[in-house]
């Protein structure tokens, strides 16, 4: 027996083939920035404290005084910095639910201070103050002998 094919399948399905060997093509220019700021570590990064308080601090400032295009050429000149200095604390609860999981809670409050002036036209821009705070109201957190399983949910604000 014959099989007869959808025409409507076969169209969905070279389309999202084609689809999926584009997504490479839609970044022309190099990220300026990643994941994690310049001197972050991430040791450990996701593994559930011990019950009770904890209080992380990271303080970072960058400078520059050229800004490079995508091909190295210098695009512009003058003084850039950016101060910040991110504050983390941390809540773990003693009790475990669900399976053995900690109960946890972080908020992170950023201090920052910037400056921008160009050679050109002298100062641009700055200022300082709160930066964007960024909350987990609600972390589970398993630990087995080998892994660190968490589930979490986060606000920016």
């Amino acid at each position: 027996m014959a099989q007869v094919c959808d025409p409507v399948r076969i169209i969905l399905t070279a389309l999202s083939v084609v689809l999926s060997s584009c997504i490479g093509f839609g970044q022309t220019l190099p990220p300026l920035r990643g994941v994690y700021p310049l001197g972050m570590n991430a040791l450990n990064s996701g593994v559930t404290p011990e019950p009770g308080f904890t209080y992380s601090n990271l303080f970072l400032f960058y400078s520059r005084n050229q800004l490079k295009g995508p091909n190295g050429e210098t695009v512009s000149t003058g003084n850039s910095s950016v101060l910040m200095d991110l504050n983390t604390f941390v809540w773990v609860s003693e009790r475990t639910i669900l399976g053995g999981a900690k109960l946890s809670l972080t908020a992170t409050l950023i201090i920052n201070n910037n400056s921008l002036t160009s050679d050109v036209v002298g100062p641009i821009s700055g200022g300082g103050g709160w930066g964007d705070s960024y909350y987990q109201p609600f972390i589970l957190g398993w630990q087995n002998e080998r892994t660190a399983p968490a589930c979490d949910d986060d606000i920016v604000a």
